[in-house]
């Protein structure tokens, strides 16, 4: 209103280069990163040039908002539209290109609207030509690159805090196969000097080996017969026959627990692999590795996500179950409090393995180092405890195999006897790499028998458990249990990690600075030092409303998409559905507020953030808990749906208060600030993504859901004065 034709042409102008420059921006930030990842470039700068397109692109959407805030619900609506439908189109996009591909094709739809606003809005041939190059660049580029491969191939190698850097480097390996998806890039290393394997990473991490196999089980190739040296092979040389029947590996990766298995004389395998790349990359080099996954009678391969599998599948009891934990914490991250978090390592998890063992069934996980050994022997502690055992007890149904470098923990549904100890204990002695300090066997344990004087403490009442993790944590790791509800069994280190904390106080600082220009603008408004002062009172309480949407809608996300990865089980489609349900009804509930009255927008946006406050905690202690205990073992279409059904009422609550409130302050002759009320949703949410991983990690998802519905309290009880302090 109020403005001539003239300047609305020259807005529309300016909205129209910044998606043109976002898009171009997405482009040359991409390649600049690529050929920074050849040197010494490093994660900050990759965000920094990251921030650059997307800094376009808040520009156009807070410029949209300010300049129609009567019509921001359903601009709103068409904004989380997109990003909804971006969730699944992404997954499909991965799933057909590279990465770079889907950052060109995906940069030519930003164009695509650039032309289009163009077209539509008359903004001149130059304009229209500018968008119309723009669409030409991605195709410009794919050219160049034929030209010079160097250009749009993502470096792989040069990192050294990834596993794959060894394998190119210093064993001289050569990528011979690469796979992009959206569960991420797997890599096949082949090595000219060593025949009797190659490797499989993912994003360069988490290294599962690929052995050369003959075929034949009774009489393998020396380089398979020589994994019963491999420590993962030990517990097997100890089984009766009946515990050989039936055996569930959960992570075969590249097939190395599956051969050891068959060595051992597993008749029936269940191997489950949540890296379809992975295992599609082991079926097609079959005739390396002997049809490992194609071939053989005994192994069933599947793909899907270990606890997933067991919920929802009655397959019986299984004599053994195997899990071998991957060199790195996650596929992703080596901190281990990515999105990906597995929940394989939970007292809730252990708790399942056993219920799935037979009577005499025994679990094995081979581990990378003694200090996750020690949080295994805590978790198993505390589900024996919660089933009725005492420590003593505990301790006699399991024991550890200190190796270099893979001890082995083996735990059992009941006690072992005398003579299976003697004999297990004579054998560890005979093993190589065998190391007592790091070891334990139950009823072992004297000057001439030595084994882990604290875990010999443990198991005869000396050292209660509490005691084992203190003394732990003197040394600075963390080995206290985990369940579901914090999930992050290698967090080994003590207190928040350095990045989280980092993260935190950078986020924090560009909130404080987005929120004190807020104040330092527009000041001059009359001499009646009263007036300003209410005007001042004003932002700030506008301020603290968009900050705590901002803040509780992100915590809310993350902690549901935590929780849903384990309820759907597989954490790429678990991903992507959260964020399209989540995302879709927060659209459907703001687009639904463009017929709530002027004259109840605040009344709205109070109510809507109480709801949403007072539902979360039913949806977090009742709903939830009820559906994953009781559906979680239905077909994986019917989770899927039931979460879409659950969520969406939920999430078009969310959807509300954010529109209403920026209506409220369009309607004030405050309006101006609208695109810095979005900087500061924006960037509330930043803090927000840090501060719930922050806060699960410390007190559990439950803590961040609640930390969630308190920012919704509080932006509702704030929410109330808005009207009269911006309209004095």
């Amino acid at each position: 209103k109020g403005i001539g034709a003239d300047n609305i042409r020259v807005l529309y102008r300016r909205l129209s280069l910044r998606l043109i420059m976002a898009a171009a921006t997405m482009i040359l930030a991409s390649i600049a990163i690529i050929q920074a990842a050849r040197g010494d470039g490093n994660v900050v700068l990759y965000g920094a040039l990251l921030c650059i397109p997307f800094y376009f692109q808040g520009m156009f959407l807070s410029s949209l908002f300010r300049i129609f805030p009567e019509i921001g619900s359903k601009l709103y609506f068409a904004d989380l539209l997109g990003a909804s439908s971006g969730c699944i189109l992404v997954v499909l996009a991965l799933n057909t290109f590279d990465d770079i591909e889907c950052v060109l094709l995906f940069s030519g739809v930003i164009a695509v609207s650039a032309l289009l606003l163009s077209i539509q809005c008359h903004l001149g041939m130059h304009m229209v030509t500018a968008s119309s190059l723009l669409l030409g660049l991605p195709i410009i580029i794919m050219i160049i690159s034929m030209a010079f491969p160097a250009l749009l191939q993502v470096p792989i190698g040069n990192n050294t805090e990834k596993e794959i850097y060894d394998s190119l480097n210093r064993f001289e390996g050569k990528i011979i196969e690469t796979r992009w998806s959206a569960f991420g890039r797997t890599d096949l290393v082949q090595y000219g000097r060593i025949t009797e394997h190659m490797d499989i990473y993912l994003d360069g991490t988490a290294g599962t080996p690929m052995y050369a196999f003959n075929g034949d089980v009774e009489d393998p190739n020396p380089e398979v017969a020589a994994l019963k040296n491999f420590p993962g092979y030990f517990p097997f040389k100890f089984f009766d026959p009946q515990q050989r029947d039936t055996v569930l590996i959960i992570g075969p990766g590249g097939g190395r627990d599956v051969l050891i298995a068959l060595l051992g004389g597993a008749k029936k395998i269940t191997a489950i692999e949540v890296n379809p790349d992975l295992v599609e990359i082991v079926r097609d080099y079959s005739s390396f590795n002997g049809g490992l996954y194609t071939s053989l009678k005994q192994v069933e391969l599947i793909v899907d996500e270990g606890r997933s599998y067991l919920r929802s599948h009655d397959t019986g009891k299984f004599d053994t179950i195997v899990l071998t934990l991957p060199r790195t914490n996650t596929s992703r991250s080596k901190e281990g409090y990515a999105l990906t978090e597995n929940y394989l390592f939970t007292t809730d998890s252990i708790k399942e393995y056993l219920d799935r063992l037979t009577e005499d069934g025994n679990l094995v996980v081979v581990a990378n180092d003694d200090v996750e050994i020690l949080r295994l022997l805590s978790l198993t502690i505390e589900v024996c405890s919660e089933r009725g055992q005492d420590v003593e007890t505990a301790m006699e149904s399991l024991y550890i195999l200190g190796s270099d470098p893979n001890p082995v923990f083996v735990l059992r549904n009941r006690s072992f006897d005398t003579e299976e100890v003697e004999e297990i204990y004579n054998a560890a002695l005979e093993w190589k790499g065998y190391n007592p300090q790091a070891s334990f066997f139950p009823g072992i344990g004297s000057f001439d028998r030595p084994i882990n004087p604290v875990l010999y403490g443990v198991a005869n009442g000396q050292i209660t458990s509490d005691e084992l993790v203190s003394m732990v944590k003197d040394y600075g790791y963390n080995i206290s249990p985990v369940t579901d509800n914090d999930p992050f069994f290698y967090k080994l280190e003590s207190g928040l990690p350095l990045s989280i904390r980092t993260a935190f106080v950078l986020s924090l600082l560009l909130l404080t600075v987005v929120a004190a220009g807020l104040f330092v603008i527009d000041r001059n408004h009359g001499t009646d030092l009263s007036q300003q002062a209410i005007r001042l009172s004003g932002r700030f309480r506008y301020l603290i409303v968009f900050a705590m949407l901002g803040m509780g809608y992100m915590i809310i996300e993350v902690s549901l998409i935590q929780k849903f990865v384990f309820f759907l089980g597989r954490p790429v489609l678990s991903l992507a559905v959260i964020l399209f349900v989540v995302l879709l009804g927060t659209g459907v509930g703001s687009y639904a507020t463009h017929r709530i009255a002027k004259e109840h927008e605040t009344k709205a946006v109070f109510v809507s953030a109480i709801a949403i406050a007072l539902a979360l905690p039913s949806y977090n202690y009742i709903v939830l808990p009820l559906l994953f205990h009781y559906l979680l073992g239905i077909t994986l279409f019917w989770r899927t749906l039931l979460s879409i059904i659950i969520l969406l009422p939920l999430s078009m609550i969310m959807g509300m208060p954010f529109p209403l409130t920026i209506r409220r302050l369009g309607a004030t002759e405050h309006r101006s600030l609208i695109p810095w009320m979005w900087g500061v949703n924006s960037v509330s949410s930043v803090v927000g993504s840090v501060s719930a991983m922050a806060i699960s990690i410390l007190i559990g998802f439950n803590g961040a859901v609640v930390a969630g519905a308190s920012c919704y309290l509080v932006a509702a009880l704030v929410s109330r004065r808005l009207k009269a302090a911006m309209t004095r």
